[in-house]
């Protein structure tokens, strides 16, 4: 049976975008998404065929590619929070948020702002590898969530090594349900936002995903475990891959592991 690690050993890819051309990948793939393919920015201010922002330069980029083209099926980022600037979320203006940030600041809350999630649509496409020949086994399907999971996955291993305590993330009410199902869960920082729709502000404590992923989704604990080369803190999780391997509130009872289809 194929795991989410087994996946990404075999199939797909996430990493840190480090050079011009990895970052340039990734604002390609964002303006794939963004403008042609959701509409959410608008093509004419997007200049040869990049979405990018002031914030970008303080930012960690990341990719998810399918091993087998070498081709980007997913991008996030995690802007870095500096004194003399601001996250993208304090650009909304909303009060309630911009002083909880502050509070957090003053509290010794080291901030990081999760957002530019993107997956292309093409997955279909992108990853039609050839076909079998006799005998060989039929290739892994790739789906949306399994190019999400692996960005989370390596956006908390890039988080524990910047010692970064708190995601902020601004998310949709399908988001926000979809995240909790795997132990991503957060606070609300303030009143829902109208940003591209209904969004709410949060506030996750990355000390506490470990935990969670590990109680909820198993096969996600497995991966951030293997990303990390080591165990989750507080966890017993044994990472499966070398150690130069580099790929990601509900109320009341907590549901049961979440098993990943592949």
């Amino acid at each position: 049976m194929k795991t989410l690690s087994s996946l990404y050993r075999s199939a797909l890819l996430a990493q840190t975008a480090e050079t011009s051309f990895e970052r340039r990948e990734a604002f390609h793939l964002r303006y794939q998404v963004y403008c042609l393919e959701r509409g959410f920015e608008p093509i004419e201010e997007c200049r040869d065929g990049v979405e990018t922002d002031a914030h970008d330069d303080r930012a960690i980029h990341f990719i998810t590619r399918y091993r087998h083209t070498g081709r980007a099926l997913g991008v996030t980022r995690l802007v870095m929070d500096h004194s003399d600037a601001p996250l993208p979320i304090e650009a909304h203006g909303i009060a309630a948020v911009n002083h909880e940030l502050d509070r957090q600041r003053g509290m010794g809350r080291r901030l990081g702002e999760v957002s530019r999630l993107a997956v292309t649509r093409e997955l279909k496409q992108l990853c039609r590898p050839a076909s079998p020949q006799g005998g060989e086994p039929r290739p892994p399907r790739i789906i949306p969530l399994h190019v999400s999971l692996g960005l989370l996955a390596l956006l908390y291993k890039k988080s524990c090594q910047q010692r970064i305590s708190h995601w902020v993330v601004l998310l949709d009410a399908a988001l926000v349900r979809c995240y909790a199902r795997f132990g991503i869960q957060g606070e609300p920082l303030g009143p829902i936002i109208d940003h591209r729709g209904p969004r709410q502000p949060l506030l996750i404590s990355v000390s506490e995903i470990g935990e969670r992923i590990q109680r909820r989704c198993p096969p996600l604990a497995q991966l951030v475990s293997d990303f990390l080369s080591q165990p989750i803190p507080g966890s017993t999780v044994q990472p499966l891959q070398p150690r130069n391997t580099e790929g990601v509130t509900a109320q009341g009872r907590a549901p049961e592991p979440l098993p990943i289809a592949l």
